[in-house]
């Protein structure tokens, strides 16, 4: 919370061009991280039987390809700055790309502590490399600097994220060169690391369509919105792909049904996520001039379209694992495929409509992307479609009750001469007391299973 707390303080402080500028910058480091990794660090979360030998190999392995794609992004941030049209990119890329290289130090610490499901630690640490971003940026967006408050800050991340692993796992190898015995390693991991690029660039794909097409002011305006509506997900999808993976291999590995764990995932963060991300959306319009200020208000339509839809972002999160954990990675790499011409589609005809449209385009592509992710799920496992459908309804009744009664309040109750803050409040507390309401008397059998997990740890 403190750090979502700074994080707006921030947006408020810098420019929508800022946020444009980082917006074009990151896709090109998320779609070489994978690279850089070669979805190594899951092949050995997944690998039943390890040694020093493969380890040392495969950190060598890893570092040598970060080396490479370190030194490809440097030199190539002229080029990209021309064909973007913007000159501060040549020297914010050679900077972020120095991350990659920071981050294959911990891509095997972060690993094993994985596989002995030392999540309590891995949180400690995400944590807390996270508040040191937030504040590092905080201190530079005070002095002035722009966008290097952003730079600055993810360089911060994955530093102390990087010191904090190697120092809590208190694993780091002496890398070895050859190759000769990961085999199975590296085969495992060329699927993994397809299918994360094929995703990355899905994620990324709207914000280098809209800075190509529209410029980084719009860019600003929508990469802001996507950022305050992803910041509950980013949490719960962190948490995801730590427990989910390996959860689920373990699962398979004990002769347990990995879909059973699959659907109880979906409704206990059905019922978390709905409420929150239909209230962001439902509460947009005080929210941005409130928290950000009246210069971000091009962003309160994205908001209230993307958080809208965020709820299906948070059931499919978990899909991905799920097919990991039973080795069908081919099965998830092409459901991204299928998942990015889908939404390549969709961008090029929204475009023509400009900001609006394309934030329209990017929810409707999202939409088919789901159903047809669950569909291919669905034929190879023995999940059920029918039985997500009807999880995703139940769970998602209250909220858009919620939604609906709030549009009725603001629209009805709330004099417009009602201070904005107070007009926040009095939204956002009614929205907790109609969706508690509604959610039990819907989902009281998930709000039971939810307090079973809670009281867990506390008897263990």
């Amino acid at each position: 919370m403190i750090n979502w707390c700074i994080t707006l303080y921030v947006i408020r402080i810098l420019t929508p061009e800022d946020y444009g500028l980082m917006a074009m910058a990151m896709p090109f480091i998320a779609v070489l991280l994978p690279i850089s990794e070669l979805g190594l660090g899951a092949a050995i979360v997944q690998r039943k039987h390890i040694d020093e030998t493969i380890l040392r190999k495969t950190f060598g392995f890893i570092l040598t390809v970060s080396c490479f794609t370190t030194a490809a992004l440097a030199l190539s941030a002229p080029t990209i700055a021309n064909i973007f049209k913007s000159p501060e990119l040549s020297s914010m890329l050679p900077a972020l790309s120095a991350g990659l290289l920071i981050m294959a130090f911990g891509v095997l610490p972060r690993a094993l502590m994985m596989r002995e499901l030392d999540f309590r630690r891995l949180s400690m640490v995400d944590m807390t490399a996270a508040l040191a971003g937030g504040l590092s940026a905080l201190l530079v967006a005070l002095s002035g600097h722009g966008v290097w408050a952003l730079v600055v800050s993810y360089l911060v991340v994955v530093s102390v994220q990087t010191s904090g692993l190697i120092c809590v796992s208190r694993f780091l190898p002496k890398p070895s060169f050859a190759l000769k015995g990961i085999k199975d390693v590296m085969s495992f991991g060329s699927w993994m690391t397809g299918t994360n690029i094929l995703f990355l660039l899905w994620s990324q794909l709207d914000a280098l369509t809209i800075g190509r097409m529209l410029g980084k002011q719009t860019l600003g305006f929508y990469s802001v919105a996507k950022h305050i509506s992803s910041l509950p997900l980013s949490k719960l999808q962190g948490t995801i792909n730590n427990v989910a993976f390996p959860a689920y291999g373990m699962a398979k590995a004990n002769k347990e049904n990995p879909t059973y764990y699959l659907l109880k995932y979906l409704r206990i963060s059905s019922l978390l996520s709905f409420p929150v991300f239909l209230g962001i959306s439902a509460v947009a319009t005080l929210f941005v001039p409130v928290f950000l200020g009246e210069k971000w208000s091009l962003s309160i339509v994205p908001l209230q379209v993307i958080a809208f839809v965020m709820p299906l972002r948070a059931a499919e999160t978990a899909i991905s694992p799920y097919l990991y954990a039973q080795g069908l990675v081919k099965t998830a790499f092409f459901n991204k495929g299928i998942s990015l011409v889908l939404l390549v589609a969709s961008l090029i005809i929204g475009s023509r409509w400009g900001l609006s449209g394309v934030t329209y385009a990017w929810a409707i592509g999202y939409l088919l992307t789901f159903a047809v992710v669950l569909r291919r799920t669905c034929a190879v496992t023995s999940l059920r479609a029918s039985r997500v459908t009807a999880i995703i309804f139940k769970m998602g009744t209250p909220a858009c009750f919620m939604y609906a009664s709030l549009f009725l309040i603001r629209k009805y109750a709330l004099a417009e001469s009602m201070e904005p803050t107070m007009a926040l409040g009095t939204l956002v507390a009614s929205g907790v007391v109609l969706y508690a309401a509604a959610a039990w008397v819907i989902c009281r059998s998930e709000i039971s299973e939810l307090r079973g997990l809670a009281r867990r740890p506390a008897t263990s």
